[in-house]
């Protein structure tokens, strides 16, 4: 409900998408408001999966939009029986949410958004956590785009030996284009 489009990048995209984009990444923009209206949506499946999805969109007279959405998703996943008598789930628990912001300024128009998601996820090899976090900025004035982007990505995970495995992720972008397409960008990742 909240998405927009999704594009498919091939090819290295480390460059602007981080580290994790070396063979191409999937890109997804997310809705911006189209009205005043909340939707609650819901669905449920086979192995006990539900998802429910309450979002807000606003449009004021002064031209400024804002859309808010916060999200649930659980699902016991396809569990079977391995031949050494061990289950094989594929548990997964999302949740998250965001909030985008457009308003028109003397420049153009200054665009945020913040999204936010956590959860966990079971395979074969154990229980994996995930925490989440992106900051974005754009700043609009027909001749020029300039962006300013901070994500943040944690995740733990226990493999079946009981040994466990922290990732932690800082990512800062700072992109300025003209219309003459000219490009200049610093990505700084920590890792």
């Amino acid at each position: 409900q909240s998405v927009e489009s999704i594009e498919l990048v091939r090819g290295n995209a480390s460059a602007q998408l981080g580290n994790g984009a070396v063979a191409g990444a999937v890109v997804i923009t997310t809705r911006t408001a189209q009205g005043n209206k909340t939707e609650l949506t819901g669905s449920a499946g086979s192995f006990s999966t539900r998802t429910v999805q309450l979002t807000r969109s606003q449009v004021s007279d002064r031209g400024v939009t804002a859309i808010g959405s916060v999200y649930r998703e659980t699902s016991d996943g396809f569990n079977i029986r391995t031949s050494n008598g061990s289950d094989d789930k594929d548990r997964v628990e999302d949740q998250g949410g965001q909030i985008k912001v457009s308003l028109p300024i003397a420049l153009g128009v200054a665009s945020f958004s913040v999204n936010k998601n956590s959860g966990e996820y079971e395979y074969d090899d154990g229980v994996n956590e995930f925490d989440n976090l992106a900051f974005n900025s754009t700043l609009d004035t027909g001749k020029l785009l300039s962006r300013l982007s901070y994500a943040k990505n944690e995740k733990k995970a226990a493999d079946s030996n009981t040994q466990t495995y922290v990732l932690k992720q800082t990512q800062v972008e700072l992109q300025y284009s003209q219309t003459d397409n000219r490009l200049l960008g610093l990505n700084l990742l920590r890792e």
